[in-house]
């Protein structure tokens, strides 16, 4: 453990001493919300979970309270905060806990949470405040509250928040568009590959579809996060591997009748620090749990909704994959019911091979839908595979399919974690996100999880990587010469991929988009995740419902809202109640404006990245004049393990003060 983490360790547990809850009965978190303290009535903005606070910069602090309702009694003391920011993590910014019981930093401070002793009629209430100072570094501020109980500490995903300082100077230089470059995995499929005729293609026979739809659920969660799409599986000893030797054998012990549900990582966010979720080894305990962690979710099944029906058993956000098992109890209910029999609930079976002169279908739940399955097809482009234009720090490669119907959207909020599948209902891939471009779509390759290093994730290992798509952090530990973190699933040549050393940290930092800009395609319409938020692009869509409680009121008027940047004026005109409102700012489109260092491990001549600035291009050489601009997070950190590897790399990076990339 770093001396950073240390630190951090003891100021969260300086706020989680005491004992735990009150009561006996189980503990839930009802409501948690984040909402701006301002003498002003124009400012009052609310952002419930899932919705970032963007806070443009400002000469004066801004307050953000963090209002939670628990079902039973709760101390203060059973809740511990956890905080991380764009800020190099050096002595000077360290978060410490001050005299008055507050988190103190240089940039932010978190007072110490006070809670209600007594009830109101939507439970218990505890908050705390968040003050944001005007100096606070451009990029994103993560915050997440958990409970302690009876010495264990729990994490809900509707206690994580992150606030947004948008970088306003810096440009945004979209990708530039090239051929990709074959992988040693994708050698033997581009062979004797043909362009393709989207005019002209087979269609899924209509009873394959019904199976298909079968098979395929819509996830959601009592709460502000999760709406996505998930799939039974036949074989998931094929998805297995992606979670590390250690969690794949826990999964291989599970009986061999669970039936698991197979879908996106990134519906499922996580908190500073969590790297394990889910509760693999005891998933058949009936004892009940002490305290209702969001990890058991609703499914759609078959068009019927049945509550707690799956459990979440583990996620990898490098690759975006994560599975859930469905509960016994709701697979006597669903067979009960004799809409779907046990083989829908066992599920599609994973391809080994994927072909690439065919059409490519894609089922799923789209936010537009209201609880409708959807089937769209699209085609895989002459350059769509392996894609490098996207987040992914995993093992596994990506794919871009483009529509083949243009009239409608091939990637939508909700579309996230569902099935792409070829003509026999195999299952090839995994809906991921929409990239910066036309009607296309991002999936994960499953086909390529075979290729799976032996040493991923191997057990014992000393190497470490966590990327938070919500943060936009990325986390490296190379603990020793011997172990291994892969290469992002990149066609990168291994050879010219020389391994970090040491700790390092990341942190992509955004921007608004610029709607005048003809060169960031798509800008003007384009949702804010669609355009910011990697992993998270198709679930970029918020829903608020009725849980949302400030000072023990509602402040919906629905029991649940679907929210986008086109309706933002009359829910705030007609569904938002007490005052509040929400702020165009949190949807407004965003694209990355460079990339932070923000902890430097070690590199060939000292060199740190120039830690905590914020970098806007590179170059490969002190004599080249001409600088390449960061168009990505995943692009800079494939670059810097060349650079870090070579003689005074710190001289061949720009920072935004610096002209070295022409205006626009």
């Amino acid at each position: 453990m770093t001396s950073f983490q240390k630190l951090i360790l003891a100021a969260t547990l300086a706020l989680n001493l005491a004992p735990a809850l009150y009561a006996d009965q189980q503990q839930k978190l009802v409501s948690s919300v984040m909402w701006q303290v301002s003498d002003s009535a124009d400012e009052r903005f609310v952002y419930p979970p899932g919705i970032p606070a963007v806070l443009r910069p400002a000469s004066k602090s801004r307050t953000l309270r963090i209002e939670q309702y628990y079902q039973q009694p709760i101390s203060a003391e059973s809740l511990a905060i956890h905080i991380h920011g764009s800020w190099a993590e050096t002595p000077e910014n360290y978060i410490h806990k001050d005299g008055n019981g507050r988190l103190s930093g240089k940039f932010v401070q978190i007072s110490a949470p006070v809670c209600d002793t007594s009830a109101s009629s939507n439970g218990y209430r505890c908050a705390m405040d968040m003050t944001v100072s005007p100096n606070t570094p451009s990029g994103t501020v993560g915050v997440s509250v958990s409970v302690r109980v009876n010495g264990q500490v729990f994490d809900h995903q509707n206690a994580v928040f992150w606030v947004i300082i948008p970088e306003m100077k810096a440009h945004h230089y979209p990708k530039p568009m090239f051929d990709s470059v074959p992988s040693p995995l994708a050698i033997h499929a581009t062979r004797g590959r043909a362009s393709f005729d989207s005019t002209t293609y087979p269609a899924m026979p209509k009873w394959q579809q019904q199976r298909v739809t079968r098979s395929t659920v819509q996830v959601t969660l009592e709460g502000n996060f999760s709406l996505g799409t998930g799939f039974f599986v036949a074989n998931p000893e094929m998805v297995f591997p992606i979670f590390g030797s250690e969690k794949a054998n826990l999964l291989k012990n599970l009986p061999t009748a669970t039936k698991f549900i197979v879908t996106a990582a990134h519906l499922f966010p996580k908190s500073y620090g969590v790297s394990g979720r889910g509760r693999i080894q005891n998933f058949f305990d009936s004892s009940p749990l002490e305290f209702d962690d969001g990890e058991v979710y609703d499914l759609l099944i078959g068009g019927r909704l049945y509550e707690k029906a799956a459990m979440l058993l583990v996620t990898n956000m490098e690759s975006d994959l994560a599975i859930l098992a469905l509960t016994p109890e709701t697979e006597s209910t669903v067979l009960a019911n004799g809409q779907l029999n046990d083989d829908d609930l066992r599920g599609l079976t994973i391809a080994r091979t994927m072909s690439y002169n065919t059409a490519l279908d894609v089922f799923g739940y789209p936010v537009s839908g209201k609880g409708a399955i959807s089937h769209r097809r699209g085609y895989l482009q002459p350059d769509g595979w392996p894609t490098d234009d996207t987040s992914n720090f995993g093992p596994l490669i990506k794919f871009k399919l483009q529509a083949i119907d243009t009239s409608v959207n091939l990637a939508e909020a909700g579309l996230s974690g569902g099935p792409i599948v070829n003509l026999n209902g195999e299952v090839v891939g995994l809906s991921m996100e929409r990239p910066n471009d036309t009607n296309t779509l991002v999936g994960l390759d499953l086909t390529s999880l075979p290729y799976i290093p032996s040493d991923w994730l191997a057990e014992g290992s000393r190497c470490t990587i966590s990327f938070n798509p919500f943060d936009r952090v990325l986390r490296i530990i190379r603990g020793d010469e011997h172990c291994s973190y892969g290469r992002f699933g990149s066609p990168t040549n291994p050879a010219k991929f020389p391994l970090l050393k040491g700790e390092w940290s990341f942190q992509e930092v955004f921007g608004f988009a610029d709607p005048n800009d003809k060169k960031s395609i798509s800008a003007q319409s384009a949702s804010a995740y669609w355009l910011m938020n990697g992993h998270a692009i198709i679930n970029g869509h918020a829903i608020i419902n009725g849980h949302a409680i400030i000072n023990g009121h509602a402040i919906i008027r629905g029991a649940k809202l679907v929210v986008d940047r086109t309706n933002i004026s009359a829910i705030n005109d007609k569904e938002m109640l007490g005052g509040f409102k929400l702020t165009p700012d949190s949807f407004e489109p965003m694209v990355s404006k460079g990339v932070r260092v923000i902890r430097a491990g070690q590199t060939l001549d000292g060199s740190t990245g120039k830690l905590g600035k914020l970098i806007v291009a590179t170059r490969d050489a002190d004599h080249m004049p001409k600088y390449d601009p960061i168009y990505s997070i995943r692009q800079f950190v494939i670059w810097w393990h060349w650079a870090s590897n070579t003689k005074n790399a710190d001289a061949l990076l720009c920072e935004s003060q610096t002209a070295c990339v022409p205006a626009k």
